[in-house]
């Protein structure tokens, strides 16, 4: 632990605070031999890292390296500096006066007030960009989770660029690995991703009804915005996707480009959709017209094997809910063989 220090230390070091943030200096954000609180730091097995910041780091690394457990040591010491504890790193450290401390984690759904997770995760990133300020701490974790790993790093990235631009510090820790060519690709152009915005022309609705089919429909956008998400960031973020299809366009994507060309075929984002500007929507399940679509006479007849199935266990299963008085057992039953059926 950083150890106890006099009265008289304490003034000198609120002073320099103070000076800095009158000059608006972030100040220095400095962590040596940062530990987790939560571990014993003098244990040899107790693995310690330095952490600078200086704006956002963007935080990668795969699953149980621990990006999590250094955005919850980073976000205790932070607040145990700020309130004159003994923080968890070596001496020489040094924080900042801060005046926010905001640590994003995983959340679940809100099914009482009819939130996804993903929704929740808006809501709460809506409140983030609308507090933060120069002298926040802000770190967020696993941004854009609950959706479509395309759409889901277009907005983490316009979101990180609001963060940045808003003078905070912080930690980005994230698996949308694509954020790195889109963020290095704007880096080398030195500007913003421009261009027209379509999505707010063509906004699709779910149904909440199961229906045969697949649907490749995130409804991303749509979601962040009923949360309150500012509608700069959406239009940014839908010129963040386009630059991902630019970028996979030259093939510079690897093993990517083809998860970017899948997120980029629906028929709303082609250049031969029609756009829904009179308020009408569409089911998430349902897509508009377009010459490469196949019809159903020309599908694979395996698919519309499984679509049967699908239907038929659907089917089966909305009958015994129908029918309270019959056993669980029954119901499984019934369902099972409904299958079974089918696959004869």
């Amino acid at each position: 632990m950083v150890p106890y220090v006099g009265l008289q230390e304490q003034q000198q070091y609120l002073q320099q605070q103070q000076q800095q943030q009158q000059l608006g200096s972030r100040g220095v954000f400095y962590l040596k031999g940062l530990w987790p609180f939560w571990m014993v730091g003098s244990d040899s097995s107790t693995i310690k890292n330095d952490v600078a910041l200086d704006g956002f780091m963007l935080l990668t690394g795969p699953n149980m390296a621990g990006k999590s457990t250094v955005l919850r040591a980073v976000a205790a010491a932070a607040l145990c500096g700020c309130v004159g504890l003994a923080v968890p790193a070596a001496p020489g450290s040094t924080l900042p006066c801060l005046d926010a401390v905001v640590l994003r984690t995983f959340s679940g759904d809100a099914p009482q007030e009819g939130l996804s997770a993903f929704a929740v995760e808006m809501k709460e990133m809506t409140y983030v960009l609308s507090e933060v300020r120069p002298h926040s701490l802000v770190l967020v974790d696993e941004l854009g989770k609950g959706t479509e790993a395309v759409w889901g790093t277009a907005l983490a990235a316009e979101i990180l660029q609001t963060l940045a631009a808003s003078g905070a510090s912080g930690i980005f820790a994230t698996h949308l690995h694509l954020l790195l060519p889109l963020l290095e690709r704007q880096q080398q152009q030195q500007q913003q991703p421009s261009g027209p915005a379509p999505w707010a022309a063509k906004r699709l609705e779910p149904t909440m009804r199961l229906e045969p089919g697949a649907c490749t429909e995130s409804l991303t956008l749509e979601v962040a915005e009923q949360q309150g998400m500012p509608a700069s960031v959406l239009n940014q973020a839908a010129r963040f996707f386009a630059a991902l299809q630019e970028l996979a366009a030259t093939g510079n994507l690897g093993a990517s480009q083809a998860l970017v060309q899948a997120a980029a075929s629906s028929t709303r984002w082609s250049s031969s959709s029609s756009s829904i500007g009179d308020g009408s929507s569409l089911p998430a399940s349902s897509s508009s017209s377009s010459s490469s679509a196949p019809s159903a006479q020309q599908q694979d007849p395996a698919i519309r094997q499984q679509q049967q199935q699908a239907g038929a266990v659907v089917e089966a299963a909305a009958a015994a809910v129908a029918q309270p008085g019959r056993s669980r057992r029954g119901r499984r039953r019934r369902a099972s063989s409904a299958t079974k059926k089918q696959d004869g």
